[in-house]
């Protein structure tokens, strides 16, 4: 079923796809916007009974590994939003049964993405925020326990931020800042982010002055959230903090201020 609908979803611009001009049917023709439509809400489906196997848990491990294959790869290649946010909600829930089950299968498949972000000059394509690839990372990244710190999302971070500032690796850049973005933004992961968001100014507000529009598009993005994780709160909608508790905070932060000023 994922590979009959695979087409529609996956093109740099679902929206406007034509496949073949039109689909004929028996009550007329189906046009791009219905097929997409019709598309997306099968995708929903099938994610959605793929979820309820592996957590009844009903399946054998070759079906488990087959299931999140499948999810793993529409995340990877799916450009159309609604698509990915359906297959992403349904990764959540079987990276959160994988992690007790197999976690060996789910670090393999993260190594395999960042390896390949930070191989990717003409392999992946960063538009629409690099669609399902943070999401893929993020699902991964967010079910693992914090019971010991969350080691691997740890490591990751600090992958996604030196790949954020190479010089030269300009897809992977944007890639990283992507899903530096994503990770920074849930609000799951809020007190394990806040060791590297003092980095993560710096490297956001460096790239404003990039020449690329898309580097310079994708480091205000980062800045954004970031502000909106540090001096926004939800219930009050500001958030005070005085200058010296925030450099106590991030005290790399003062002399790159300091500099920039200069």
């Amino acid at each position: 079923m994922c590979t009959l609908l695979h087409e529609p979803i996956v093109d740099e611009s679902p929206e406007g796809l034509l496949l073949l001009g039109s689909i004929e049917s028996g009550g007329g023709s189906c046009g791009p916007q219905l097929l997409l439509s019709m598309t997306w809400r099968t995708m929903q489906s099938v994610c959605s009974c793929l979820v309820t196997l592996v957590t009844s848990s009903v399946t054998t491990p070759q079906h488990d590994l087959n299931i999140g294959l499948c999810l793993k790869n529409l995340l990877l290649t799916v450009r159309h939003h609604g698509v990915f946010e359906n297959v992403h909600s349904a990764f959540i829930a079987y990276s959160s049964t994988m992690w007790d089950r197999k976690k060996e299968v789910l670090l393999t498949w993260l190594e395999e993405v960042l390896c390949r972000v930070e191989n990717s000059e003409n392999d992946m394509s960063y538009t629409r925020r690099s669609a399902g690839i943070p999401s893929l990372i993020q699902a991964i990244l967010v079910t693992e326990s914090g019971r010991n710190g969350k080691p691997y999302f740890r490591s990751s971070m600090e992958r996604l931020l030196n790949l954020a500032e190479h010089p030269t690796l300009i897809t992977g850049r944007i890639h990283a800042l992507n899903m530096l973005h994503t990770l920074f933004k849930d609000s799951k992961l809020a007190e394990f982010v806040v060791p590297f968001i003092g980095r993560a100014f710096e490297i956001s507000i460096n790239g404003f002055s990039e020449r690329l529009w898309s580097l310079r598009n994708a480091s205000t993005m980062m800045f954004s959230v970031l502000a909106a994780r540090l001096f926004h709160n939800r219930h009050t909608q500001t958030r005070h903090i005085t200058d010296a508790t925030f450099f106590a905070l991030f005290p790399n932060l003062h002399p790159f201020f300091h500099e920039g000023a200069d």
